[in-house]
């Protein structure tokens, strides 16, 4: 009986240790809204929106429905505004997939800091399949509204609305206003017409090519980019290669993409190619999980990132966020994947994985060259070639 009761104390200890940790973390995290804070009373609503997902005792939040369709007003005139290929200065970090998972969005900005200070450049897939699509969402349209020079956002896949009637996002409204379910049909539409206007590749300090899927054979000047219309309802050519192309080792030439059953494949010669052709050194994209959260091809001209940990249950995949330095320097951070139950509930724990990762003893030396040596993953050096 006494062991038995040393263990619940320490249990229970234990617990209380983290909710004092969580605790203490979100009050530190309140100093980002003293550097946000804004003389504009129209816009402390967005900071509300930033608090309420920082909150670590959050997991679906309540939101008002007008406030959203207002939010995606603002967002829409916001991102009609921006060119399709978005041209900016390192440094900054560059995220792959969050598909909804709240708990890899916080860590990500505990990790890296927050958009006040820090550039954030997401790679889209925001949505579907996580338990948070919305909260995902709508807190990074708020950061964009209060840090337009900070936070860049990209077109995903999944910011298709074909796709994300079919992934769980659609689905996700209508639950979650059940009651009132035109409304929410009509809340669906508008978020799909934001997303329809989203960039679709963005270039850092002219060395960087970064979009969510890959290459096309219809890519040969960042122009072709540059020329791109929008809104993009239904992706065709270039548009549906940027969102929906994948590299593959062997192929020569681009090949039809089977297992997509759109777009392309594409190989290590294409890479070179296209990026020589465009004054380009490498290419970061998203699209695919990877066990580590990222994955380099080409030699490393090519970065996959991933930054949603333990995507799935049976899955125990790192997230990874990339830190592009002002000098094109490059770390990869590799986060460790969360336990199942707290990606569903939004908790905060397991931050960044240093040194070593604990990672499957199957795992094949080729692969594991490819972590690198760094405390933080494995390091790039920019060089112009």
């Amino acid at each position: 009986m006494l062991a038995q009761s040393k263990r619940r104390k320490g249990a229970q200890s234990k617990k209380s240790k983290r909710k004092r940790e969580r605790r203490n973390r979100y009050l530190r995290l309140r100093y980002f809204f003293e550097i946000a804070e804004t003389k504009d009373p129209n816009r402390r609503w967005l900071k509300q929106i930033v608090a309420n997902f920082l909150n670590p005792d959050s997991t679906k939040i309540q939101y008002n429905m007008d406030d959203i369709v207002k939010l995606l007003d603002q967002a829409l005139v916001d991102i009609t505004i921006q060119p399709t290929l978005l041209e900016f200065e390192a440094p900054t970090f560059v995220c792959g997939d969050i598909h909804g998972q709240i708990t890899d969005l916080r860590r990500i900005f505990h990790i890296c800091g927050y958009p006040s200070t820090k550039r954030f450049l997401f790679l889209g897939d925001y949505v579907d399949r996580g338990a948070h699509s919305i909260e995902v969402i709508c807190v990074l349209f708020a950061l964009r509204l209060l840090f337009k020079n900070n936070v860049y956002l990209l077109r995903g896949n999944h910011e298709l609305a074909h796709i994300n009637k079919s992934y769980g996002f659609m689905e996700d409204i209508n639950v979650r206003w059940a009651s009132d379910l035109p409304k929410a049909k009509e809340l669906y539409r508008k978020f799909n017409e934001v997303f329809s206007f989203l960039p679709l590749a963005a270039v850092v300090s002219n060395k960087i090519l970064c979009m969510h899927g890959g290459l096309s054979p219809s890519l040969n000047s960042l122009d072709d980019i540059r020329r791109l219309e929008r809104p993009i309802t239904t992706p065709k050519g270039l548009a549906q290669d940027i969102l929906w192309a994948d590299p593959q080792h062997g192929v020569q030439g681009f090949k039809h993409n089977s297992m997509r059953a759109c777009s392309f494949n594409f190989g290590e010669k294409d890479v070179e190619e296209r990026l020589k052709k465009m004054g380009l050194s490498k290419m970061i994209r998203a699209h695919q999980v990877v066990q580590f959260g990222w994955e380099a091809f080409a030699n490393g001209r090519v970065i996959t990132v991933f930054s949603a940990s333990r995507y799935q249950e049976e899955l125990y995949n790192y997230a990874a966020i990339i830190d592009i330095q002002k000098n094109l320097r490059m770390e990869i951070m590799m986060i460790k994947p969360a336990d199942f139950e707290e990606t569903l509930n939004g908790v905060v724990k397991d931050e960044l994985t240093k040194d070593d990762p604990q990672t499957p003893s199957t795992k094949s030396e080729d692969e594991k060259s490819l972590r690198g040596k760094s405390e933080r993953g494995k390091t790039f050096e920019e060089k112009d070639d």
